[in-house]
């Protein structure tokens, strides 16, 4: 009995240290919490940025030019005349005469800002007016060769000095109610011009560069500009002896042959002009 209670205490003794040694095998708690994990991400490489473009010799853009004064010019406008000769009379009832002229220079020869020009000019002009009940008609066409001397006293500004001979083509007719034909003659004189006059820029007032590498890259471009150009002057004619007959042919019965015969025309006067020009 004694050895039986033995055993059992036994048994009890062994099975309670076993759980003992059991419970001192495990971890002790952590003493503080656990860290987060840190992840990290790495970005891709970027592209690598394009290799500038290689440097190119460029011209500078073209700056201000120097004003240039061998000008090509255009020019149009009115010219009006002060004819104080009696054969005038024939044709108007006062003495002007107006005129629509045209005209245009070439530069032949430039030194510094002083230019001398030739060129062409045209200019027509006419009167109507009334004699003795019958109606008059008076047409003069002058064709001339201006030549110029230009010289600039700044870029927008310049005067001038011109000649211009020539011939005047002078048209003239009587109309008499009372007569199935007119009176008409066409006579030819000559002619020469002798003017002052200035030329004022309107626009534009920009001088740009040629550019470039030859001597004159600072020479300003060929640009068309606007002038105003006044002038005044006196215009010298020939008397052209104008002999006016009837206008019908040999077979016409009709009609008389008497003539009129105007001695006293004499186109020569002073006169004054304004003309618009373009010079390039």
């Amino acid at each position: 009995m004694n050895r039986l209670g033995f055993c059992v205490a036994f048994a009890f003794v062994v099975t309670c240290s076993a759980h003992a040694l059991a419970d001192d095998s495990e971890p002790a708690p952590a003493s503080e919490p656990p860290r987060p994990v840190t992840v990290t991400y790495t970005m891709p490489a970027a592209a690598p940025e394009p290799e500038a473009a290689p440097d190119v010799d460029r011209p500078p853009p073209p700056g201000v030019g120097k004003p240039r004064y061998d000008l090509w010019r255009i020019g149009v406008g009115g010219r009006f005349d002060y004819v104080g000769t009696s054969g005038f009379d024939t044709f108007a009832d006062d003495n002007f005469l107006g005129n629509i002229a045209i005209d245009a220079t070439y530069p032949l020869l430039t030194r510094d800002k002083l230019t001398l020009g030739v060129g062409l000019g045209y200019s027509v002009g006419g009167r109507d007016g009334h004699l003795r009940g019958m109606s008059t008609n008076l047409a003069v066409h002058r064709f001339q060769a201006p030549i110029e001397a230009r010289y600039h006293f700044i870029p927008q500004v310049y005067g001038f000095v011109k000649v211009a001979p020539g011939a005047a083509g002078i048209f003239a007719e009587i109309v008499d109610s009372s007569s199935p034909n007119a009176l008409k003659d066409t006579a030819w004189a000559f002619s020469a011009d002798a003017s002052v006059g200035a030329g004022i820029l309107l626009g534009p007032r920009k001088y740009v560069a040629k550019g470039g590498t030859g001597p004159d890259a600072d020479l300003e471009r060929r640009t068309l500009r606007i002038w105003a150009v006044p002038e005044l002057g006196y215009g010298y004619t020939t008397r052209p002896g104008l002999d006016l007959r009837p206008d019908r042919d040999a077979n016409d019965a009709l009609g008389t042959d008497e003539r009129v015969r105007v001695n006293g025309l004499a186109l020569s006067s002073f006169f004054w002009r304004l003309s618009i020009a373009t010079t390039f």
